[in-house]
Protein backbone atom coordinates (compact mmCIF):
# COMPACT_ATOMS: atom_id res chain seq x y z
CA UNK A 1 0.00 0.00 0.00
CA UNK A 2 1.20 3.52 -0.77
CA UNK A 3 1.75 5.80 2.21
CA UNK A 4 -0.52 8.72 2.78
CA UNK A 5 0.43 11.68 0.58
CA UNK A 6 -0.59 15.23 1.44
CA UNK A 7 -1.99 17.19 -1.46
CA UNK A 8 -0.15 20.43 -2.19
CA UNK A 9 -1.72 23.55 -0.77
CA UNK A 10 -3.66 25.22 -3.63
CA UNK A 11 -2.72 28.70 -2.43
CA UNK A 12 1.00 27.91 -2.37
CA UNK A 13 0.73 26.25 -5.77
CA UNK A 14 -1.02 29.34 -7.15
CA UNK A 15 1.68 31.64 -5.72
CA UNK A 16 4.40 29.48 -7.27
CA UNK A 17 2.56 29.47 -10.61
CA UNK A 18 2.19 33.26 -10.65
CA UNK A 19 5.81 33.81 -9.58
CA UNK A 20 6.99 31.58 -12.40
CA UNK A 21 4.89 33.67 -14.77
CA UNK A 22 6.47 36.88 -13.47
CA UNK A 23 9.96 35.45 -13.87
CA UNK A 24 9.11 34.44 -17.42
CA UNK A 25 7.74 37.88 -18.29
CA UNK A 26 10.82 39.64 -16.89
CA UNK A 27 13.59 37.33 -18.07
CA UNK A 28 12.25 35.42 -21.11
CA UNK A 29 14.72 35.83 -24.01
CA UNK A 30 13.61 37.34 -27.28
CA UNK A 31 14.21 34.02 -29.06
CA UNK A 32 11.26 32.57 -27.11
CA UNK A 33 8.91 35.52 -27.46
CA UNK A 34 10.21 37.50 -24.46
CA UNK A 35 11.68 41.01 -24.34
CA UNK A 36 15.05 40.33 -22.67
CA UNK A 37 18.43 39.81 -24.30
CA UNK A 38 21.66 38.77 -22.58
CA UNK A 39 24.98 40.43 -23.42
CA UNK A 40 28.44 39.57 -22.05
CA UNK A 41 30.72 42.62 -21.78
CA UNK A 42 33.90 41.83 -23.72
CA UNK A 43 35.87 45.07 -23.39
CA UNK A 44 36.59 48.04 -21.16
CA UNK A 45 34.84 50.75 -23.20
CA UNK A 46 32.04 51.15 -20.61
CA UNK A 47 34.17 51.28 -17.46
CA UNK A 48 33.76 52.10 -14.65
CA UNK A 49 30.06 51.23 -14.88
CA UNK A 50 30.63 47.90 -16.64
CA UNK A 51 33.64 45.60 -16.63
CA UNK A 52 34.84 42.79 -18.82
CA UNK A 53 32.98 39.58 -17.98
CA UNK A 54 29.83 41.23 -16.63
CA UNK A 55 26.46 39.91 -17.78
CA UNK A 56 24.10 42.67 -18.90
CA UNK A 57 20.38 42.13 -19.43
CA UNK A 58 18.77 44.53 -21.89
CA UNK A 59 15.08 44.84 -22.67
CA UNK A 60 13.34 45.97 -25.81
CA UNK A 61 11.87 49.48 -25.61
CA UNK A 62 9.69 51.68 -27.77
CA UNK A 63 11.56 54.92 -27.15
CA UNK A 64 15.27 55.67 -26.81
CA UNK A 65 16.73 58.95 -25.57
CA UNK A 66 20.16 60.56 -25.40
CA UNK A 67 21.93 59.15 -22.33
CA UNK A 68 20.43 55.65 -22.57
CA UNK A 69 22.79 52.67 -22.56
CA UNK A 70 21.76 50.54 -25.52
CA UNK A 71 22.98 47.38 -27.22
CA UNK A 72 22.90 47.58 -31.00
CA UNK A 73 23.91 45.10 -33.68
CA UNK A 74 26.97 46.21 -35.66
CA UNK A 75 27.01 44.67 -39.16
CA UNK A 76 30.66 43.62 -38.82
CA UNK A 77 31.53 43.08 -35.16
CA UNK A 78 28.17 42.00 -33.72
CA UNK A 79 26.49 43.34 -30.54
CA UNK A 80 27.92 46.58 -29.11
CA UNK A 81 26.79 48.08 -25.80
CA UNK A 82 27.45 51.83 -25.62
CA UNK A 83 25.68 55.04 -24.62
CA UNK A 84 23.62 57.28 -26.92
CA UNK A 85 25.27 60.72 -27.08
CA UNK A 86 23.44 62.31 -30.03
CA UNK A 87 20.86 61.73 -32.74
CA UNK A 88 21.24 62.57 -36.41
CA UNK A 89 17.89 62.26 -38.12
CA UNK A 90 16.71 58.67 -37.71
CA UNK A 91 20.18 57.45 -36.74
CA UNK A 92 21.88 57.53 -33.35
CA UNK A 93 25.43 58.42 -32.31
CA UNK A 94 27.07 56.13 -29.71
CA UNK A 95 30.14 56.42 -27.51
CA UNK A 96 31.70 54.23 -24.85
CA UNK A 97 31.91 55.88 -21.43
CA UNK A 98 35.62 55.07 -21.30
CA UNK A 99 36.35 56.03 -24.91
CA UNK A 100 37.67 59.36 -26.19
CA UNK A 101 35.99 58.88 -29.56
CA UNK A 102 32.49 58.24 -30.84
CA UNK A 103 31.46 55.11 -32.72
CA UNK A 104 31.92 55.33 -36.48
CA UNK A 105 28.77 53.34 -37.16
CA UNK A 106 25.39 55.11 -36.83
CA UNK A 107 22.63 52.52 -36.25
CA UNK A 108 18.94 53.22 -36.48
CA UNK A 109 16.33 51.94 -34.02
CA UNK A 110 15.64 48.83 -36.11
CA UNK A 111 19.19 47.66 -35.28
CA UNK A 112 18.75 48.07 -31.50
CA UNK A 113 18.70 44.91 -29.39
CA UNK A 114 17.52 46.59 -26.20
CA UNK A 115 18.02 49.17 -23.46
CA UNK A 116 20.11 48.48 -20.35
CA UNK A 117 18.04 46.98 -17.52
CA UNK A 118 20.22 44.90 -15.17
CA UNK A 119 23.91 44.11 -14.67
CA UNK A 120 25.21 40.95 -12.96
CA UNK A 121 28.94 41.38 -12.18
CA UNK A 122 31.24 38.57 -13.41
CA UNK A 123 28.30 36.35 -14.40
CA UNK A 124 29.36 36.48 -18.04
CA UNK A 125 32.79 35.10 -17.14
CA UNK A 126 31.13 32.14 -15.42
CA UNK A 127 28.97 31.49 -18.49
CA UNK A 128 32.02 31.57 -20.74
CA UNK A 129 33.74 29.04 -18.48
CA UNK A 130 30.70 26.76 -18.68
CA UNK A 131 30.95 26.94 -22.47
CA UNK A 132 34.49 25.53 -22.36
CA UNK A 133 34.88 21.94 -23.70
CA UNK A 134 35.93 20.48 -20.34
CA UNK A 135 32.92 22.07 -18.63
CA UNK A 136 30.56 20.71 -21.28
CA UNK A 137 32.11 17.24 -20.87
CA UNK A 138 31.71 17.40 -17.09
CA UNK A 139 28.07 18.46 -17.35
CA UNK A 140 27.40 15.68 -19.85
CA UNK A 141 28.92 13.16 -17.45
CA UNK A 142 26.80 14.40 -14.54
CA UNK A 143 23.69 14.25 -16.70
CA UNK A 144 24.52 10.71 -17.74
CA UNK A 145 24.91 9.61 -14.12
CA UNK A 146 21.56 11.19 -13.24
CA UNK A 147 19.84 9.41 -16.13
CA UNK A 148 21.31 6.01 -15.18
CA UNK A 149 20.39 6.51 -11.53
CA UNK A 150 16.86 7.51 -12.48
CA UNK A 151 16.42 4.43 -14.68
CA UNK A 152 17.60 2.11 -11.92
CA UNK A 153 15.34 3.83 -9.42
CA UNK A 154 12.34 3.40 -11.72
CA UNK A 155 13.12 -0.30 -12.11
CA UNK A 156 13.29 -0.78 -8.33
CA UNK A 157 10.06 1.15 -7.88
CA UNK A 158 8.27 -1.03 -10.47
CA UNK A 159 9.49 -4.15 -8.72
CA UNK A 160 8.26 -2.81 -5.38
CA UNK A 161 4.88 -2.04 -6.88
CA UNK A 162 4.55 -5.56 -8.28
CA UNK A 163 5.42 -6.99 -4.86
CA UNK A 164 2.99 -4.64 -3.15
CA UNK A 165 0.15 -5.67 -5.46
CA UNK A 166 0.73 -9.30 -4.58
CA UNK A 167 0.80 -8.68 -0.84
CA UNK A 168 -1.95 -6.05 -0.58
CA UNK A 169 -5.54 -7.17 -0.07
CA UNK A 170 -7.25 -4.89 -2.54
CA UNK A 171 -4.45 -3.21 -4.39
CA UNK A 172 -4.11 0.55 -4.43
CA UNK A 173 -4.89 3.26 -1.93
CA UNK A 174 -6.15 6.78 -2.42
CA UNK A 175 -4.68 9.99 -1.06
CA UNK A 176 -6.65 11.67 1.65
CA UNK A 177 -7.68 15.29 1.19
CA UNK A 178 -9.66 17.75 3.25
CA UNK A 179 -11.27 18.96 0.05
CA UNK A 180 -12.48 17.05 -2.94
CA UNK A 181 -10.24 17.26 -5.94
CA UNK A 182 -12.71 19.41 -7.85
CA UNK A 183 -12.84 21.91 -5.02
CA UNK A 184 -9.06 21.89 -4.70
CA UNK A 185 -8.69 22.59 -8.41
CA UNK A 186 -11.26 25.37 -8.16
CA UNK A 187 -9.45 26.88 -5.18
CA UNK A 188 -6.15 26.73 -7.08
CA UNK A 189 -7.71 28.47 -10.07
CA UNK A 190 -9.31 31.17 -7.91
CA UNK A 191 -6.09 31.73 -5.96
CA UNK A 192 -4.12 32.01 -9.21
CA UNK A 193 -6.65 34.46 -10.63
CA UNK A 194 -6.56 36.52 -7.43
CA UNK A 195 -2.77 36.78 -7.36
CA UNK A 196 -2.55 37.47 -11.08
CA UNK A 197 -5.19 40.22 -10.77
CA UNK A 198 -3.37 41.78 -7.82
CA UNK A 199 -0.05 41.80 -9.64
CA UNK A 200 -1.62 43.15 -12.82
CA UNK A 201 -3.35 45.85 -10.77
CA UNK A 202 -0.02 46.69 -9.09
CA UNK A 203 1.62 47.25 -12.47
CA UNK A 204 -1.39 48.94 -14.09
CA UNK A 205 -2.38 51.34 -11.29
CA UNK A 206 1.22 52.46 -10.63
CA UNK A 207 1.66 53.57 -14.23
CA UNK A 208 0.01 56.59 -15.87
CA UNK A 209 -2.70 56.03 -18.44
CA UNK A 210 -0.76 57.99 -21.06
CA UNK A 211 2.86 58.46 -21.99
CA UNK A 212 4.69 61.12 -23.96
CA UNK A 213 5.94 60.06 -27.37
CA UNK A 214 8.09 62.13 -29.67
CA UNK A 215 7.50 62.20 -33.41
CA UNK A 216 10.44 63.05 -35.65
CA UNK A 217 9.65 66.02 -37.86
CA UNK A 218 12.36 66.06 -40.51
CA UNK A 219 13.28 68.88 -42.83
CA UNK A 220 16.16 69.76 -45.10
CA UNK A 221 18.06 72.85 -46.19
CA UNK A 222 19.45 72.70 -49.70
CA UNK A 223 21.28 75.18 -51.89
CA UNK A 224 22.79 75.45 -55.34
CA UNK A 225 25.93 77.51 -56.02
CA UNK A 226 26.82 78.78 -59.47
CA UNK A 227 29.22 81.36 -60.84
CA UNK A 228 29.91 83.02 -64.17
CA UNK A 229 32.05 85.69 -65.72
CA UNK A 230 32.50 87.17 -69.19
CA UNK A 231 35.58 85.86 -70.99
CA UNK A 232 37.47 86.81 -74.15
CA UNK A 233 36.89 84.54 -77.13
CA UNK A 234 39.18 81.62 -77.77
CA UNK A 235 39.85 80.71 -74.14
CA UNK A 236 36.66 78.85 -73.16
CA UNK A 237 34.06 76.96 -75.18
CA UNK A 238 31.77 79.95 -74.93
CA UNK A 239 32.22 83.62 -74.35
CA UNK A 240 31.62 83.18 -70.59
CA UNK A 241 33.08 81.15 -67.75
CA UNK A 242 30.72 78.33 -66.69
CA UNK A 243 30.30 76.87 -63.22
CA UNK A 244 33.09 74.41 -62.46
CA UNK A 245 35.66 75.92 -64.84
CA UNK A 246 38.81 77.68 -63.59
CA UNK A 247 39.01 81.46 -63.75
CA UNK A 248 42.21 82.87 -65.20
CA UNK A 249 42.97 86.01 -63.27
CA UNK A 250 44.92 87.82 -65.98
CA UNK A 251 41.79 87.72 -68.17
CA UNK A 252 38.93 87.99 -65.66
CA UNK A 253 38.59 90.19 -62.59
CA UNK A 254 34.81 90.23 -61.92
CA UNK A 255 33.00 86.98 -61.04
CA UNK A 256 29.25 86.76 -60.39
CA UNK A 257 28.34 84.25 -57.67
CA UNK A 258 24.73 82.97 -57.37
CA UNK A 259 23.11 81.05 -54.54
CA UNK A 260 19.64 79.43 -54.71
CA UNK A 261 18.15 78.31 -51.39
CA UNK A 262 15.30 75.91 -50.72
CA UNK A 263 13.67 74.63 -47.50
CA UNK A 264 11.86 71.28 -47.81
CA UNK A 265 9.48 69.93 -45.15
CA UNK A 266 5.93 68.70 -44.72
CA UNK A 267 3.47 71.04 -43.01
CA UNK A 268 5.86 74.01 -42.91
CA UNK A 269 4.09 77.32 -42.36
CA UNK A 270 4.90 81.00 -41.74
CA UNK A 271 8.47 80.68 -43.02
CA UNK A 272 10.51 83.85 -42.76
CA UNK A 273 14.17 84.61 -42.27
CA UNK A 274 17.28 86.51 -43.28
CA UNK A 275 20.31 85.74 -45.39
CA UNK A 276 23.75 87.30 -45.78
CA UNK A 277 26.54 86.58 -48.28
CA UNK A 278 30.20 86.86 -47.31
CA UNK A 279 33.57 86.16 -48.94
CA UNK A 280 36.41 84.96 -46.71
CA UNK A 281 40.08 85.20 -47.74
CA UNK A 282 42.55 83.08 -45.75
CA UNK A 283 45.89 81.32 -45.96
CA UNK A 284 47.58 78.37 -44.29
CA UNK A 285 48.98 80.51 -41.44
CA UNK A 286 45.47 81.11 -40.07
CA UNK A 287 45.07 84.68 -41.30
CA UNK A 288 41.70 85.54 -42.80
CA UNK A 289 39.71 88.55 -43.91
CA UNK A 290 35.95 88.81 -44.51
CA UNK A 291 34.33 90.87 -47.26
CA UNK A 292 30.58 91.45 -47.25
CA UNK A 293 29.07 90.66 -50.63
CA UNK A 294 25.40 90.90 -49.67
CA UNK A 295 24.18 92.58 -46.46
CA UNK A 296 21.58 90.94 -44.27
CA UNK A 297 18.35 90.69 -46.26
CA UNK A 298 14.91 89.48 -45.21
CA UNK A 299 12.96 86.85 -47.11
CA UNK A 300 9.71 84.92 -46.71
CA UNK A 301 8.67 81.51 -47.95
CA UNK A 302 10.73 78.39 -48.52
CA UNK A 303 13.00 79.72 -51.30
CA UNK A 304 15.08 82.69 -52.35
CA UNK A 305 17.85 83.50 -54.84
CA UNK A 306 20.73 85.91 -54.36
CA UNK A 307 23.76 86.90 -56.38
CA UNK A 308 26.75 89.14 -55.91
CA UNK A 309 29.93 90.13 -57.75
CA UNK A 310 33.37 89.21 -56.41
CA UNK A 311 36.04 91.70 -57.46
CA UNK A 312 39.28 89.72 -57.76
CA UNK A 313 41.28 92.94 -58.25
CA UNK A 314 40.13 94.17 -54.85
CA UNK A 315 41.01 90.79 -53.37
CA UNK A 316 44.49 90.94 -54.87
CA UNK A 317 45.01 94.48 -53.57
CA UNK A 318 44.16 93.25 -50.06
CA UNK A 319 46.56 90.31 -50.38
CA UNK A 320 49.41 92.52 -51.65
CA UNK A 321 48.89 94.92 -48.74
CA UNK A 322 49.06 92.12 -46.20
CA UNK A 323 52.19 90.58 -47.72
CA UNK A 324 53.90 93.98 -47.95
CA UNK A 325 53.13 94.90 -44.34
CA UNK A 326 53.89 91.50 -42.83
CA UNK A 327 56.79 90.48 -45.02
CA UNK A 328 55.16 87.18 -45.90
CA UNK A 329 56.31 85.62 -49.17
CA UNK A 330 53.70 85.10 -51.90
CA UNK A 331 51.69 81.98 -51.22
CA UNK A 332 48.43 80.25 -52.06
CA UNK A 333 45.23 81.66 -50.63
CA UNK A 334 41.70 80.39 -50.20
CA UNK A 335 38.60 82.29 -51.21
CA UNK A 336 35.41 80.97 -49.59
CA UNK A 337 31.87 82.08 -50.43
CA UNK A 338 29.69 81.76 -47.29
CA UNK A 339 25.93 82.41 -47.34
CA UNK A 340 24.36 82.45 -43.87
CA UNK A 341 20.64 81.66 -43.78
CA UNK A 342 18.57 82.02 -40.60
CA UNK A 343 15.04 80.68 -41.00
CA UNK A 344 12.10 80.51 -38.60
CA UNK A 345 8.47 79.42 -38.73
CA UNK A 346 6.39 76.44 -37.69
CA UNK A 347 6.67 72.80 -38.62
CA UNK A 348 3.52 70.78 -37.85
CA UNK A 349 2.63 73.49 -35.30
CA UNK A 350 6.08 73.21 -33.69
CA UNK A 351 8.27 76.29 -33.45
CA UNK A 352 11.21 76.19 -35.86
CA UNK A 353 14.42 78.21 -35.91
CA UNK A 354 17.57 77.00 -37.62
CA UNK A 355 20.71 78.19 -39.42
CA UNK A 356 22.19 76.98 -42.70
CA UNK A 357 25.69 78.15 -43.62
CA UNK A 358 27.30 76.18 -46.48
CA UNK A 359 30.74 77.02 -47.89
CA UNK A 360 31.98 77.13 -51.48
CA UNK A 361 35.80 77.02 -51.50
CA UNK A 362 38.19 78.22 -54.25
CA UNK A 363 42.00 77.96 -54.36
CA UNK A 364 43.49 81.34 -55.29
CA UNK A 365 46.99 81.85 -56.66
CA UNK A 366 48.65 84.34 -58.98
CA UNK A 367 47.33 82.64 -62.11
CA UNK A 368 43.87 81.29 -61.44
CA UNK A 369 40.96 80.76 -59.08
CA UNK A 370 39.84 77.10 -59.09
CA UNK A 371 36.94 75.34 -57.38
CA UNK A 372 37.96 72.91 -54.60
CA UNK A 373 36.11 69.60 -54.55
CA UNK A 374 35.53 67.60 -51.38
CA UNK A 375 38.35 65.16 -50.78
CA UNK A 376 35.93 62.32 -50.08
CA UNK A 377 33.95 62.98 -53.24
CA UNK A 378 30.78 62.05 -51.37
CA UNK A 379 28.97 65.37 -51.82
CA UNK A 380 28.79 67.94 -54.59
CA UNK A 381 30.25 71.23 -53.27
CA UNK A 382 27.95 73.10 -55.64
CA UNK A 383 24.84 71.48 -54.12
CA UNK A 384 25.17 71.57 -50.34
CA UNK A 385 22.42 70.26 -48.06
CA UNK A 386 21.79 69.96 -44.35
CA UNK A 387 19.13 67.74 -42.72
CA UNK A 388 17.35 68.80 -39.59
CA UNK A 389 14.79 67.40 -37.20
CA UNK A 390 12.33 68.62 -34.59
CA UNK A 391 10.76 66.54 -31.83
CA UNK A 392 7.00 66.84 -31.50
CA UNK A 393 5.59 65.62 -28.20
CA UNK A 394 2.22 63.88 -28.17
CA UNK A 395 0.26 61.91 -25.63
CA UNK A 396 -0.45 58.25 -26.43
CA UNK A 397 -2.03 55.43 -24.42
CA UNK A 398 0.52 53.87 -22.11
CA UNK A 399 1.13 50.15 -22.54
CA UNK A 400 2.30 47.13 -20.60
CA UNK A 401 4.27 44.30 -22.17
CA UNK A 402 3.13 40.87 -20.98
CA UNK A 403 4.24 37.58 -22.51
CA UNK A 404 5.26 39.31 -25.70
CA UNK A 405 1.92 41.11 -25.98
CA UNK A 406 1.37 44.85 -25.68
CA UNK A 407 -1.62 45.78 -23.49
CA UNK A 408 -2.88 49.30 -22.88
CA UNK A 409 -2.74 50.37 -19.23
CA UNK A 410 -6.43 51.31 -19.25
CA UNK A 411 -7.32 47.85 -20.55
CA UNK A 412 -4.97 46.25 -18.02
CA UNK A 413 -6.74 48.10 -15.20
CA UNK A 414 -10.13 46.88 -16.42
CA UNK A 415 -8.86 43.31 -16.74
CA UNK A 416 -7.33 43.46 -13.24
CA UNK A 417 -10.56 44.77 -11.68
CA UNK A 418 -12.69 42.23 -13.57
CA UNK A 419 -10.36 39.39 -12.61
CA UNK A 420 -10.44 40.48 -8.97
CA UNK A 421 -14.26 40.65 -8.97
CA UNK A 422 -14.53 37.18 -10.53
CA UNK A 423 -12.00 35.76 -8.07
CA UNK A 424 -13.77 37.37 -5.10
CA UNK A 425 -17.17 36.09 -6.24
CA UNK A 426 -15.70 32.62 -6.72
CA UNK A 427 -14.08 32.66 -3.29
CA UNK A 428 -17.32 33.78 -1.65
CA UNK A 429 -19.33 31.11 -3.48
CA UNK A 430 -16.85 28.39 -2.56
CA UNK A 431 -16.74 29.57 1.03
CA UNK A 432 -20.55 29.57 1.20
CA UNK A 433 -20.68 26.02 -0.13
CA UNK A 434 -18.08 24.87 2.39
CA UNK A 435 -19.91 26.68 5.20
CA UNK A 436 -23.19 25.03 4.28
CA UNK A 437 -21.50 21.67 4.05
CA UNK A 438 -19.86 22.13 7.45
CA UNK A 439 -23.11 23.19 9.19
CA UNK A 440 -25.49 20.72 7.57
CA UNK A 441 -26.06 17.05 8.32
CA UNK A 442 -23.06 15.02 9.33
CA UNK A 443 -23.43 13.02 6.13
CA UNK A 444 -22.97 16.20 4.13
CA UNK A 445 -19.84 17.07 6.09
CA UNK A 446 -18.45 13.59 5.54
CA UNK A 447 -19.17 13.83 1.84
CA UNK A 448 -17.40 17.17 1.65
CA UNK A 449 -14.41 15.99 3.66
CA UNK A 450 -13.89 12.42 2.43
CA UNK A 451 -15.77 12.31 -0.88
CA UNK A 452 -12.94 10.65 -2.88
CA UNK A 453 -12.88 7.71 -0.39
CA UNK A 454 -16.59 6.91 -0.54
CA UNK A 455 -18.32 4.33 -2.73
CA UNK A 456 -22.13 4.36 -2.75
CA UNK A 457 -23.82 0.91 -2.33
CA UNK A 458 -27.42 -0.28 -2.03
CA UNK A 459 -29.21 -3.02 -0.04
CA UNK A 460 -26.10 -4.28 1.69
CA UNK A 461 -26.91 -6.93 4.34
CA UNK A 462 -24.45 -6.41 7.15
CA UNK A 463 -25.86 -9.28 9.22
CA UNK A 464 -24.83 -11.78 6.57
CA UNK A 465 -21.29 -10.47 6.45
CA UNK A 466 -20.29 -11.58 9.97
CA UNK A 467 -19.53 -9.67 13.11
CA UNK A 468 -20.12 -5.91 13.07
CA UNK A 469 -17.84 -3.54 14.98
CA UNK A 470 -19.31 -0.13 15.68
CA UNK A 471 -16.72 2.63 15.22
CA UNK A 472 -16.96 5.75 17.38
CA UNK A 473 -16.27 8.34 14.65
CA UNK A 474 -15.81 8.65 10.92
CA UNK A 475 -12.18 9.66 11.50
CA UNK A 476 -11.53 6.27 13.15
CA UNK A 477 -13.08 4.54 10.16
CA UNK A 478 -10.86 6.56 7.83
CA UNK A 479 -7.80 5.45 9.80
CA UNK A 480 -8.76 1.82 9.19
CA UNK A 481 -9.22 2.56 5.50
CA UNK A 482 -5.77 4.16 5.39
CA UNK A 483 -4.19 1.22 7.16
CA UNK A 484 -5.63 -1.40 4.84
CA UNK A 485 -5.74 0.67 1.66
CA UNK A 486 -9.49 0.24 1.28
CA UNK A 487 -12.42 2.33 0.15
CA UNK A 488 -15.30 3.18 2.49
CA UNK A 489 -18.71 1.85 1.48
CA UNK A 490 -21.58 4.30 1.95
CA UNK A 491 -25.18 3.15 2.22
CA UNK A 492 -28.01 5.69 2.41
CA UNK A 493 -31.49 4.61 3.56
CA UNK A 494 -33.71 7.68 3.84
CA UNK A 495 -32.17 9.93 6.44
CA UNK A 496 -29.89 7.16 7.77
CA UNK A 497 -26.34 6.97 6.47
CA UNK A 498 -24.05 4.02 7.20
CA UNK A 499 -20.33 3.94 6.43
CA UNK A 500 -18.47 0.65 6.69
CA UNK A 501 -15.45 -1.35 5.68
CA UNK A 502 -15.71 -5.12 5.21
CA UNK A 503 -12.73 -7.28 6.13
CA UNK A 504 -13.55 -10.97 5.51
CA UNK A 505 -16.10 -11.82 8.27
CA UNK A 506 -15.56 -8.56 10.13
CA UNK A 507 -17.34 -5.31 9.31
CA UNK A 508 -16.37 -1.90 10.69
CA UNK A 509 -19.33 0.49 10.69
CA UNK A 510 -20.06 4.07 11.54
CA UNK A 511 -23.60 5.47 11.57
CA UNK A 512 -23.87 9.20 10.85
CA UNK A 513 -26.18 11.34 12.95
CA UNK A 514 -29.01 13.11 11.19
CA UNK A 515 -29.96 16.72 11.92
CA UNK A 516 -32.92 15.59 14.07
CA UNK A 517 -30.69 13.31 16.14
CA UNK A 518 -28.27 16.14 16.73
CA UNK A 519 -31.09 18.37 18.01
CA UNK A 520 -32.41 15.64 20.36
CA UNK A 521 -28.95 15.11 21.86
CA UNK A 522 -28.57 18.84 22.38
CA UNK A 523 -31.88 18.92 24.30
Amino acid sequence: MKPYQRQPNPLFAAIAFVLLGIVWVLFAPTQFGGRAAYVIVSGNSMEPGMHRGDLVIVRQATDYQIGDIVTYRHPEIGPVIHRIVAQEGSRFVFKGDNNDWIDAYRPDQAEFIGKFWLRIPSAGRIIEQLRAPWSMAFLAAVLGVMVVTSVKGDQALRQGRRYGRKSAMKGQSYPMSHLSRNKADLLFALATLTLASLLLALFAFTRPLTRTLYDDLTYQHSGVFSYSAPAPPGIYDTDAVQTGEPIFRQLISLVTVNFDYRFDADRADHLTGTYRLMAEISNSSGWKWAIELQPETAFSGPTFTTSSVVDLSRVQTLIDSVEQQTGLPPQQYTLTIVPTVVISGTLADQSLRDTFSPRLVFQLDDLQMQLVSNSSGAADPLKPSQPGMLKRAREAPNTLSLLGLSLQVSTARQVAVLGGVIALAGMLSLGLLMFQAGHGDESARIQAKYGPLLIAVRNNDLAASGRVVEVASIDDLVKIAERDGRMILHQADGSAHDYFIQDNNLTYRYQAKTSSQGKDEAQ
